[in-house]
């Protein structure tokens, strides 16, 4: 076919390559898929120990509080380990959908392109289309005027 229309990636992109593509998405979806799994377990992970921490944290300074005067190290422990749990309560969830679609990262870069390709071509196909259509009235205007005046 290549030989015979010419090259084929000019000719039907979409459908010489249909197979590889469909194949190369269901790579892309397992591998997203796994990559979320990962990360949720690690994120879990990292919600234990900091709640773990905060925790401990916590007991020390009451442990601390009736012996003597409580440092800087053990309520720095306590407002970090406080800090990260509840930021990886709220935003694990966007974490993992973020990294979930780093693989597609390339196929969402390009659709990102071809979207700018597009409006900057509809942009300048309204500028012609634009001046084609005045040009159009100003002719209807002058063939009425023509008319009125006969």
């Amino acid at each position: 076919m290549g030989k015979t229309l010419g090259p084929t990636k000019l000719l039907a992109p979409g459908l010489v390559n249909s197979g590889a593509n469909a194949a190369s998405a269901l790579k892309v979806a397992a591998s997203a898929e796994k990559i979320r799994t990962v990360v949720h377990s690690v994120i879990a992970s990292a919600e234990k120990t900091s709640f773990s921490t905060m925790r401990t944290a916590f007991f020390e300074i009451m442990r601390q509080r009736q012996v003597q005067s409580i440092g800087v190290l053990p309520w720095a422990t306590f407002g970090c380990s406080v800090a990260t749990c509840s930021a990886l309560l709220m935003y694990g969830d966007g974490i993992e959908c973020a990294v979930e679609s780093l693989p597609a990262a390339p196929s969402i870069a390009s659709l990102g392109r071809g979207i700018q390709s597009l409006h900057q071509a509809s942009q300048v196909v309204g500028q012609t289309d634009g001046t084609r259509i005045q040009k159009s009235i100003e002719s209807l205007m002058n063939r009425l005027r023509k008319v009125k005046m006969q």
